[in-house]
């Protein structure tokens, strides 16, 4: 599966929970230039999260980030610093490659 395949079916698992809010969040800026080529812009900020998670939610009342990586994708150190941060403000983070193993998550926020 892709990694878009794998987000889509997290995304669809998390709208069939009860009390459970989340989003994909995109995490980098898209123009298109005059010739219709796709240009990336990564915009700096002191106060932007770099690394941010894939999906983000709040699941029964706890805020939750999933990076989702397919086949052999590792996450980058920025991705890992990014969850690392959201575990030591309280919230719960992970890297999946499956929904399986993002089920298996959810399940321990419970």
């Amino acid at each position: 599966m892709s990694e878009k395949d794998i987000e889509r079916s997290i995304l669809h698992y998390l709208s069939m929970l009860p009390n459970c809010f989340s989003w994909k969040e995109d995490s980098q800026g898209m123009i298109w230039d005059k010739g219709g080529e796709r240009k990336v812009i990564k915009l700096r900020s002191r106060y932007r999260a770099e690394g941010k998670s894939d999906i983000l939610g709040v699941y029964r009342g706890k805020f939750f980030a999933i990076e989702v990586k397919s086949g052999r994708g590792k996450p980058t150190q920025a991705q890992l610093n990014f969850i690392e941060s959201i575990k030591r403000a309280g919230g719960h983070g992970i890297v999946v490659w499956s929904l399986d193993e993002a089920i298996s998550f959810m399940n321990q926020i419970k």
